[in-house]
C-alpha cells in the first residue's frame, strides 16, 4: 500500500472575516514603518545641520541603518516561521521606536551612527511580519491586496513627511526624535490584531496511517538559480533606491529651483508611490510578476534620470512623482516575485533572507555618494551613480 498525500486545512476566515482587520492593521503597519524610512532624506539633513560634518561622514549614520536593516533580514524570516508574524512585528517596532527615543541623547557622530543604525534591526521583522500576515489571511485576492497594503508606505510617506517638517520647525530635531518613536510603538497595537492563521501544507499518510508533513528545507533555496538572480536584482535596486531617497531633500534645498517647500516635495513623492502600489495589484492579472518588474525598473531608471535634468520647480515635483509611482511598484513586484517562483508559504521567509545582500551596497554606497558631493560640489555623478544602478537590476529582473 504505497503513500497517500492530502492537504492540512488549518486557515480559518481566508479573504473573509477577520481577514479584514488583518487587512487594516497591516495597512497601518506598512504606514508607519515605510512612512519613516522613505523619508530618510529628511534624517539625514537632519543629522547634517546637528553634527555639522561632511556628507561624507554624515552619511555613515544613514549606511549603519541601512546596513542592521539588511543584515537582520534573516532574522525577521527565521522569526516570523518561528514565533509568527505577531511577535515579530511587536519586537521590531520596540527596536526601530526605541532607537529613535534614543537618538534624543545622543551628542556626537559615532553615538548616532550606533543608536540609529540598531533600529534597523527592528525594520525588517516588521516587514517580514506584515507580508506573513498578509499572505496568511488572503489567497485569491493576494496580489491585490499585496498592492493595497503596500500602498500605506505611500500615505505614510506624505504623512509623516509633512508631520517631520512641522515638528522640525516646532519642536526641534531631538523632540521630534522623540515623537517618532512614540508614534512607531503604535504598531504594536497593529501587530497584536495580527493572529496567527497557519499555511496549509501537504501531509503524506503512509501504510501505518501516519501524517507526516512535507516541507523543502530552507537552505536548499540558497543554491536555486532563480533565489540568486532574485537577490541579485534586489541589491542593485536597493543601491539605487536609497542614494535617490538620501539625497532627495539636500539635492533639493541646495538647488537653483526651490520654489516649494519641501513638503511638496514629499506629498509627490507618496502621491506617486501611492498610486503605484495599488495599480502594481491589478498590474499583475495581466503579466506575471517578474515580468512587471522589468518594465517598472527600466521606468524607475528613467525617472531617476528627469531628476538630473530637472530645470524648474514644477518638473522636478513631476520626476519625484514618477521616482515614487515605479520604486512603489517595485516593492510590491519584489515581494510578489518570491510567492510566485517559490509559493506563497515561503514568500515571506526568502524575502528576509534575501534582504541580507542589501547589506552590502547599504554599507558602502551611501559614504562614497557622500564623498562624490564632497569633492564635485554636485548631485549629477550621484545621481548617475543611482541610475547605473537601476539599469543593472533590470538585465536580472526576469528569472
Amino acid at each position: 500500500m504505497g503513500n497517500n498525500t492530502m492537504e492540512k486545512k488549518t486557515k480559518r476566515d481566508l479573504d473573509k472575516g477577520w481577514a479584514w482587520v488583518v487587512l487594516l492593521a497591516a495597512f497601518l503597519a506598512q504606514m508607519l514603518t515605510t512612512g519613516h524610512t522613505q523619508n530618510s532624506g529628511i534624517f539625514f539633513s537632519i543629522f547634517l545641520e546637528a553634527f555639522q560634518l561632511p556628507r561624507s561622514e554624515t552619511m555613515w549614520i544613514m549606511a549603519a541603518q541601512g546596513t542592521a536593516n539588511s543584515l537582520a533580514g534573516a532574522l525577521g524570516g527565521f522569526l516570523v516561521l518561528k514565533y509568527g508574524a505577531r511577535i515579530t512585528m511587536i519586537a521590531g517596532s520596540l527596536i526601530f521606536g526605541l532607537s529613535f527615543a534614543v537618538m534624543y541623547f545622543v551628542e556626537t557622530l559615532p553615538m548616532a551612527v550606533i543608536c540609529y543604525g540598531c533600529g534597523g534591526i527592528g525594520i525588517p521583522l516588521l516587514l517580514t511580519g506584515i507580508i506573513e500576515g498578509t499572505g496568511q489571511y488572503f489567497e485569491k485576492r493576494l496580489y491585490m491586496v499585496m498592492g493595497f497594503v503596500a500602498s500605506g508606505a505611500g500615505i505614510g510617506t506624505m504623512v509623516i513627511g509633512i508631520e517631520l517638517e512641522w515638528s522640525l520647525v516646532t519642536l526641534g530635531w531631538r523632540r521630534t526624535m522623540l515623537m517618532q518613536s512614540a508614534i512607531i510603538l503604535h504598531i504594536c497595537l497593529c501587530a497584536a490584531l495580527i493572529f496567527n492563521n497557519e499555511i496549509p501544507q501537504k501531509m503524506t499518510i503512509d501504510q501505518n496511517g501516519t501524517s507526516k508533513t512535507e516541507k523543502r528545507p530552507m537552505r536548499t533555496y540558497w543554491c536555486d538559480t532563480k533565489f540568486i538572480l532574485l537577490s541579485f536584482g534586489y541589491v542593485t535596486f536597493t543601491a539605487g533606491r536609497d542614494i535617490t531617497q538620501y539625497i532627495m531633500k539636500d539635492l533639493y534645498m541646495s538647488s537653483s529651483i526651490v520654489l516649494y517647500p519641501y513638503s511638496y516635495v514629499v506629498v509627490s513623492f507618496g502621491v506617486g508611490s501611492t498610486i503605484g502600489r495599488i495599480i502594481s495589484g491589478f498590474a499583475t492579472i495581466a503579466l506575471s510578476p517578474p515580468m512587471c518588474n522589468v518594465f517598472s525598473t527600466l521606468l524607475c531608471a528613467f525617472s531617476i534620470v528627469v531628476l538630473l535634468l530637472s530645470h524648474s520647480g514644477i518638473f522636478l515635483l513631476v520626476g519625484v512623482g514618477f521616482f515614487g509611482f515605479f520604486t512603489g511598484q517595485q516593492v510590491v513586484y519584489q515581494k510578489l516575485c518570491w510567492g510566485w517562483l517559490f509559493g506563497q508559504d515561503v514568500m515571506a521567509s526568502l524575502f528576509g533572507y534575501s534582504y541580507i545582500f542589501t547589506g552590502i551596497p547599504r554599507f558602502g554606497v551611501p559614504p562614497v555618494a557622500g564623498f562624490i558631493k564632497d569633492e564635485t560640489g554636485l548631485y549629477s555623478a550621484v545621481i548617475l551613480l543611482a541610475t547605473f544602478f537601476m539599469a543593472l537590476r533590470d538585465r536580472k529582473s526576469v528569472v
